[in-house]
């Protein structure tokens, strides 16, 4: 083990479920003050990240690489029109949801499942996340069951997702799910998906359900006005269920919520917000409604990959605002340890998750933030750790074969570990 610094996440070796310590953007030596400090701050501080999406957060890089292992499988028509929706920054609505159907058409089997998890989980390290919930809605492959793609990288801190426009069987299957691995590196449930579609009142019974189960629940609420919900009393509906955090809340109006529900945490996604077009100028954002209203909030990604963002970018959105300054980061920081979904205090018991994990409770990770919080109030900043062995990096290498026997598909070799160089080989 190590001591933590800055910039540092806890990542995971999906298969075998160990950890590791890898160093993200190096903190510099000697003392750092006045004006260079304050543009190094972004670098420096810690973040927690309590709203991505799996596919949503696969960055340009990663989508480059699944087209490289398509090539021949795909038409290379189809493979172009993808490169053009990559290569092109300024993404609109529309290009940002073709994005997310080509996603679904290269993330097919469960090897690039894997891979492009450990690429998700390295970028937000870069970033400086030491926290991460991720999401995602299960997904059968051909020849293999949904539990099956949970258990080959389940060592993240995962939230189950159910697709609000599925019907209440699969929103079932998927809570069941999240039951089977809960305390086992699932925290929750997460209720997404079309705004525009589906039927809540069918799936009020699962979430119920969840809850019963003890899972930690957040729903996106109010994405799109009242008027265009399918249900018209759909946001009252999701409110009753008292969600442990409130996805996006949009169109709520915090300065009239009830009482009840003003304590509930909101996961605030600007440039998502900005994109999909819910919100039409930082300046109308309702961060500013809810840092009025005194209703606890988390600056968040949604979906970093699609939306060409990074949480770094994402807080320095929140500051140029006006609402939030830099020296209101410590104190949102610590009070967003509140809103994870780890238990309070650390389990009486472990699991094979929990046993290899220093991160098993809010109050351990508010004592190691709070520690490194310190440590920026002193003239010289900690020095980088040294470099440590990285066995879940996105560098580590994978052959990959094509197989043409019943499919055209890539399919990832199973990885050897090589005990003295730390990288994976075929």
């Amino acid at each position: 083990r190590c001591s933590m610094q800055p910039g540092w996440v806890e990542t995971i070796m999906c298969d075998a479920r160990y950890f590791s310590f890898c160093p993200g953007p190096q903190t510099p030596r000697g003392g750092v003050d006045g004006p260079e400090r304050e543009e190094l701050l972004p670098q420096l501080l810690l973040e927690m990240e309590l709203h991505a999406h799996l596919n949503g957060s696969i960055s340009d890089d990663t989508m480059h690489k699944l087209l490289s292992y398509k090539e021949g499988v795909i038409p290379e028509k189809e493979l172009e029109e993808i490169r053009t929706l990559i290569v092109c920054k300024d993404r609109t609505l529309i290009r940002c949801f073709q994005l997310f159907t080509y996603i679904h058409l290269l993330v097919d089997n469960l090897p690039v499942l894997e891979l492009v998890t450990r690429d998700v989980l390295a970028e937000f390290e870069a970033d400086g996340v030491i926290y991460l919930e991720l999401r995602t809605t299960p997904k059968c492959f051909l020849g293999s069951t949904k539990r099956e793609e949970q258990s080959s990288w389940l060592s993240c801190r995962l939230i189950v997702s159910i697709d609000r426009t599925k019907g209440f069987k699969e929103a079932m299957e998927n809570v069941m799910i999240a039951e089977e691995f809960f305390g086992d590196g699932v925290v929750g449930v997460d209720l997404s998906g079309d705004p525009f579609k589906g039927n809540i009142k069918e799936l009020i019974p699962a979430l119920e359900y969840a809850r019963r189960c003890g899972l930690k629940l957040t729903v996106h609420v109010a994405e799109i006005p009242r008027s265009q919900t399918p249900c018209e009393d759909e946001i009252d509906i999701l409110l009753a269920l008292q969600p442990d955090r409130i996805g996006h809340g949009t169109h709520l109006d915090f300065a009239t919520l009830p009482h009840n529900y003003s304590k509930i945490p909101v996961e605030v996604c600007l440039t998502s917000n900005l994109r999909c077009g819910t919100v039409d100028d930082l300046s109308n954002h309702h961060l500013q409604d809810i840092v009025q209203s005194n209703q606890p909030f988390a600056i968040c990604t949604d979906d970093k990959g699609i939306f060409n963002t990074t949480l770094s970018e994402e807080w320095q959105l929140a500051y140029s605002t006006g609402i939030l300054n830099k020296e209101d980061y410590p104190s949102v920081l610590l009070c967003m340890v509140d809103y994870t979904f780890l238990p309070c205090t650390p389990p009486t018991t472990t699991s094979a998750f929990t046993s290899h994990d220093w991160c098993h409770s809010q109050q351990c990770l508010r004592k190691r933030i709070s520690k490194i919080l310190d440590s920026y109030h002193v003239n010289e900043f900690p020095a980088p750790a040294p470099p440590m062995p990285h066995w879940s990096s996105p560098s580590a290498i994978f052959q990959l074969q094509h197989c043409r026997a019943s499919q055209d598909s890539y399919i990832l070799s199973p990885p050897i570990c090589d005990q003295e160089s730390y990288v994976y080989r075929n």
